[in-house]
């Protein structure tokens, strides 16, 4: 089987049991579609960079305010230009009713609220010292925004994937990026 092939195999796939898993073709679609969109809005960039700042304004400058925003501007940089770079469409089911959204947040590739879910919960713990308790909330929580993009129709399967294989390496470079950045001011 040709590389081609392997590939057109897998689109297939993904674009199959992503339109599957979509919630809009539930008997309880406007049900699920409440919470689902609650997830979506706890994952979205606006309200976290909003209270980003606002922790650095109130509480000033720590390793943990300065160690989320560095969290959020990478996210932003990572997912911003790989959605830039592949432009991949949003499924064809996609209700068009995000809100606040930029240029490339017209595609799909890789799902942005899942880099940004997946990499707060793992940094979160280190940059926060959190209870092994709230830790595990953080990780139910990236998990169920990951799964919302594809009930929700915003993303394919290997859109959220490639999120959560993101999400972790901007997890992993936020430590010594934020050391970079106190050792500035």
């Amino acid at each position: 089987m040709a590389v081609g092939d392997i590939m057109k195999a897998i689109h297939q796939w993904d674009v199959t049991w992503s339109s599957r898993l979509y919630v809009g073709k539930s008997p309880f679609e406007r049900e699920w579609r409440l919470l689902l969109k609650a997830l979506e809005y706890s994952g979205h960039g606006a309200p976290w960079f909003a209270l980003a700042f606002y922790l650095l304004l109130s509480i000033g400058v720590t390793s943990w305010t300065v160690g989320l925003m560095v969290l959020l501007v990478l996210d932003v940089a990572v997912a911003g230009s790989t959605k830039f770079i592949f432009q991949r469409h949003r499924p064809a089911y996609n209700t068009n009713d995000m809100i606040m959204t930029v240029s490339v947040d017209s595609y799909s590739f890789p799902s942005g609220h899942t880099t940004r879910a997946v990499s707060l919960a793992l940094a979160l713990p280190q940059l926060m010292s959190l209870s092994p308790t709230m830790t595990m909330f953080t990780m139910v929580w990236a998990i169920a925004v990951s799964i919302s993009r594809v009930l929700l129709g915003r993303h394919h399967i290997l859109d959220v994937v490639a999120g959560v294989f993101f999400g972790v390496l901007i997890a992993e470079g936020t430590a010594p990026l934020t050391a970079l950045a106190l050792s500035l001011f």
